[in-house]
């Protein structure tokens, strides 16, 4: 049995997958569990039941990482920052010599400022859930969290010198265009916020898997929005 202090939970490895970095090719690990429960996460089998997934230990990543041809490894969840083994899975990764990206959805602060302090990400992508208010998470993560720690782990990489990247699902029924528009107004200071949709399989809460998508040309008109914002052109009123 391994020992969760020393070796994270990795249930999915990918030495190679499209377009999964800034539209470039990246290995991908994959960790699991969860402290939130989105509705759309599209992550179930790893948030739910990763007893079914192979396992892959941290020698094992490293030695596929060592063959994959991709520059960038893109660290995943699940939830990485949950474990307090991160960060040996973070320096075996970063002996291989590549880029690694971390995503993690900022309910662990004081991980966030270890990595920063010891330099064990290139990336940061933080996914921010809602605008910063208990009500709006509490309804787009699945379980209450407290938004300080949310405010905490942005000033963290805000001071740890770390690139980073805010992105937010945008999923109609869960998050509307003035909740997005929102949270834009509170993190303009940290920089630009990202906005993708959700997938309508494989999703976390089954009642979610009948969310209708959010249309591209929608998405493209609220990206332009949010981009206003952040450019100090907020033409926007509720």
């Amino acid at each position: 049995m391994t020992d969760p202090l020393r070796e994270p939970p990795v249930r999915g490895f990918h030495a190679v997958a499209p377009d999964r970095w800034q539209g470039r090719p990246a290995a991908v690990v994959e960790l699991a569990y969860c402290n939130l429960r989105c509705p759309w996460c599209d992550a179930r089998a790893l948030v739910l039941a990763p007893g079914r997934l192979p396992a892959w230990s941290i020698s094992q990543v490293k030695e596929g990482l060592f063959a994959s041809p991709a520059d960038t490894v893109v660290v995943t969840g699940g939830e990485p920052s949950m474990h307090r083994a991160l960060p040996l899975l973070l320096l075996a990764l970063k002996e291989t010599g590549k880029q690694i990206i971390l995503e993690t959805n900022g309910t662990q602060p004081d991980m966030l400022r270890l990595l920063g302090a010891r330099g064990l990400a290139s990336h940061v992508v933080l996914s921010l859930k809602a605008p910063l208010d208990e009500e709006s998470w509490e309804r787009a993560a699945g379980v209450y969290v407290p938004v300080e720690i949310i405010r905490e782990s942005l000033a963290a990489l805000k001071e740890s010198g770390l690139p980073f990247t805010l992105s937010c699902t945008v999923a109609p029924g869960i998050l509307s265009k003035e909740d997005v528009l929102r949270l834009a107004r509170e993190v303009r200071e940290f920089g630009p916020l990202t906005l993708t949709g959700h997938r309508t399989d494989g999703v976390l809460d089954p009642d979610a898997a009948g969310l209708e998508a959010i249309g591209e040309r929608e998405l493209a008109n609220l990206r332009k929005d949010v981009a206003a914002i952040f450019a100090g052109v907020d033409n926007y009123t509720e």
